[in-house]
């Protein structure tokens, strides 16, 4: 039967795909390209006016590589990942042949954007060799903390000023009651606890920017139906400091091939709390029990905060591309471009530039506070 191509619309393929398309390599690694992660994403995110295709290359008529894309109004297809914020890229088996394969079915398209796309994805590396034709959008970075030596490791990029700073605040607390740090992994308390955590965060600064997920609807319904899929799967970590019964530091991560990924942060912002740092707190307790749990590196998801830049030196990068095929109107549609090409090697050190606004130094401090 050899190679052939195939478009399916909506969401009903990477559920009937689930057995292949949660053993690719890209599905294993990357929790937001799980089928039952996507279908969730995809729910709660997609424009309400949008259509959405997932074409598939197939050899002997079965699924090699799926890439989901979808059309906003009479736009052009865009993956998926522009507005649900998490970074994909192309559903693949492994072998040379399909790589091969994919990268002309990538080059096929007359046009396609994608977002968010990581450096070492299947997108990245094809606009690496196509440079001529492929137009780099936007850069950002993604930083990470390795876990590989442990605490030693993780603390070793602080001053020695900061450790003992967050040992005297973390002494100070202990005195105002009992500290205890919670890692909740499943159970009958779940969906207290994520509603706790979701009620700090909208009564800080996020609520008062009106920027909580509490204030956004679909962000709320995803992150309630993600913490039931991801306990059902062991996925879920919910972290929490307590200061005798009550919650001042709540953190809800998703644990994942490896490694474990920071979805949502929150902080008391009680001024006498704040002032013991509880969020920066609760971040070493994580970083510790990561370390015990075997993770290999703790995500800190993309953008800029000073925080980050503190505890996580190592970088991903994360691109937007357009893509503009070799057909005619792929030629047409990038010659239209030029003067909009931007510097790979340009964007990369602006991504890592951080905004006077960006996030402060601890999880504590709201941006406009930042130092």
């Amino acid at each position: 039967m050899g190679w052939g191509e195939r478009t399916v619309p909506g969401q009903r393929v990477w559920r009937d795909l689930a057995e292949w398309w949660d053993a690719t390599p890209a599905a294993q690694s990357n929790p937001y390209l799980n089928s039952k992660i996507l279908d969730l994403l995809t729910d709660a995110y997609l424009p309400d006016d949008s259509a959405l295709d997932v074409h598939l290359l197939l050899r002997d008529g079965e699924p090699v590589a799926a890439l989901p894309l979808y059309r906003k109004g009479g736009g052009p297809p865009r993956s998926i990942s522009g507005d649900l914020m998490a970074p994909l890229d192309v559903i693949m088996s492994e072998g040379e042949e399909v790589a091969e394969r994919v990268a002309e079915w990538l080059d096929s398209l007359p046009v396609a954007h994608f977002y968010h796309v990581d450096e070492s994805s299947t997108v990245a590396r094809e606009y690496l060799s196509r440079r001529n034709r492929w137009v780099l959008r936007k850069v950002v970075t993604s930083p990470y903390i390795p876990l590989d030596r442990g605490m030693e490791g993780v603390s070793s990029v602080l001053s020695s000023k900061s450790v003992s700073t967050l040992r005297r605040k973390r002494r100070r607390l202990q005195e105002q009651g009992e500290l205890r740090f919670v890692d909740h992994v499943g159970g009958a308390e779940v969906p207290a606890v994520v509603e706790a955590g979701l009620d700090l965060e909208a009564a800080g600064w996020k609520g008062q920017k009106g920027d909580a997920i509490r204030q956004r609807p679909r962000w709320e319904r995803f992150y309630r139906a993600l913490a039931e899929v991801a306990e059902e799967n062991g996925w879920l970590r919910l972290s929490v400091l307590y200061l005798d019964d009550r919650m001042i530091a709540f953190e809800y991560d998703l644990a994942y091939g490896g490694r474990r990924h920071l979805k949502i942060t929150a902080y008391d912002e009680d001024p006498e709390l704040a002032k013991y740092s509880p969020g920066t707190l609760l971040l070493e307790s994580v970083l510790d029990q990561s370390c015990r749990d075997g993770f290999t590196t703790y995500e800190c998801g993309y953008g800029e905060a000073v925080w980050k830049d503190r505890w996580a030196p190592n970088h991903r990068y994360l691109y937007d591309i357009s893509i503009y095929g070799s057909s005619l109107q792929g030629r047409i549609l990038r010659r239209l471009q030029r003067g909009k090409v931007k510097d790979l090697e340009t964007e990369r050190e602006r991504a890592r530039v951080l905004r006077p606004d960006a996030p402060g130094k601890d999880r504590d401090v709201p941006p406009a506070e930042a130092s």
